[in-house]
């Protein structure tokens, strides 16, 4: 089974998407979603078993407004 996520807007020298300010996906090399923290005082994006971390400044810097959408496999117990 396949569920649609749509990206309001994207960063693509990062390389990540954001369908709103608590759902963040990394687009490559495969499709993530990153998890918000507060790190220093500042909010980041922290991939889960990653090291990388990506501050919300950091994104905002590229980001534009294309909107699409993207489609990622969900196992179909998921949706009952």
């Amino acid at each position: 089974m396949q569920q649609k996520i749509r990206l309001h807007y994207i960063n693509e020298h990062l390389q990540v998407g954001l369908s709103d300010i608590k759902h963040d996906y990394l687009l490559s090399p495969e499709l993530t979603l990153l998890h918000p923290e507060v790190y220093k005082g500042k909010l980041v994006d922290h991939d889960k078993g990653s090291n990388r971390c990506i501050s919300f400044d950091q994104m905002k810097q590229g980001l534009v407004k294309p909107s699409s959408v993207v489609k990622e496999q969900v196992p179909i117990w998921l949706l009952k």
